[in-house]
């Protein structure tokens, strides 16, 4: 495991270099491809009968490579779809810490008004975000479900990665609806979800 551990953090240094040298960019679904097909390997190898592991971290797999070919958002129809992908990875998270239906009915109505603050927010802070309102939304709503639900049910290790998760994402944001951001907000992107992925799948 430990050669599959070096090769995965080598990918992402190799990662951040498309994303930072424009010369590279090209190569950046690939490369990007290559890393979370490697974090899949480690979850088969690792987590061969936890099925919440394994499920979730193929959906984080393929919501990268739709997210990887959508062109910066550019095409809606794969951002959607890896929206969607990452959705269902979330869930198979909350499915399997979940205590009770109350308690689900309980956060996902915290999450509704948190959600909808957030928007508010992203709106005032003049991120592009048009018809992609709701698909973010709904997707908020499951990632802030799963976030007060890591503070309440889950281990502390799997509040960190759900926090670098939720961070990941915050950077996401911006890197998709804020025109001429920094490409260092995708660096932090990609290192924040690739350490969450990865804890999970190495050591979780």
């Amino acid at each position: 495991m430990e050669w599959l551990v070096i090769g995965y953090i080598g990918l992402i240094v190799l990662t951040v270099v498309t994303i930072l040298n424009r010369k590279y960019a090209a190569f950046y679904p690939y490369v990007k491809t290559v890393t979370s097909t490697t974090f899949l390997v480690a979850a088969l190898i690792h987590h061969p009968a936890f099925f919440w592991v394994t499920g979730a971290v193929f959906c984080y797999f393929l919501g990268d490579v739709l997210l990887a070919c959508a062109n910066r958002g550019q095409k809606k129809l794969l951002m959607i779809a890896g929206m969607l992908s990452f959705t269902s990875g979330h869930v198979l998270f909350i499915g399997y810490w979940m205590d009770s239906a109350s308690q689900l009915v309980l956060l996902i109505g915290c999450s509704l008004i948190l959600s909808a603050l957030l928007i508010k927010i992203i709106l005032r802070l003049n991120l592009n975000l048009k018809a992609m309102v709701l698909p973010v939304q709904g997707y908020l709503i499951i990632l802030l479900t799963l976030f007060l639900l890591s503070f309440i049910q889950m281990p502390r290790f799997y509040t960190i990665i759900v926090i670098l998760f939720f961070s990941s994402d915050i950077f996401l944001v911006f890197w998709y609806f804020k025109p001429g951001v920094h490409r260092w907000v995708k660096v932090v992107n990609v290192i924040l979800y690739f350490s969450a992925v990865g804890l999970l799948v190495f050591l979780g």
